[in-house]
């Protein structure tokens, strides 16, 4: 997918959710933390001290996270991308939570 090695990953969920509440990873490992807007619906990886490898396939997922009322994420969900050798991108990951 050509991403550059230091773009941005948000992750959007389809409601506000407990900060406390979200497990994440990435692998191959980079090293960072989640930054979030007011709304807690949409949270970036910060890997400024970490950049993406050239040429590397990475699979950033969400394993659970619950929204306001307690509602847990039914499954984990992820998503893929490869790199490039460019310097600025901006991927979205979009996450839904809904209430049942």
């Amino acid at each position: 997918t050509a991403v550059p090695l230091t773009a941005t990953i948000t992750v959007e969920f389809s409601e506000p959710v407990r900060l406390n509440s979200v497990t994440y990873g990435i692998t191959p490992t980079v090293l960072g933390h989640l930054q979030w807007d007011a709304s807690g619906r949409l949270a970036t990886f910060d890997h400024t001290f970490d950049p993406f490898g050239a040429g590397q396939r990475y699979t950033f997922t969400v394993s659970a996270a619950k929204d306001v009322a307690g509602n847990p994420l039914p499954q984990p969900v992820g998503s893929s991308f490869t790199t490039s050798g460019s310097p600025s991108h901006h991927v979205l990951v979009p996450y839904v939570v809904r209430n049942h």
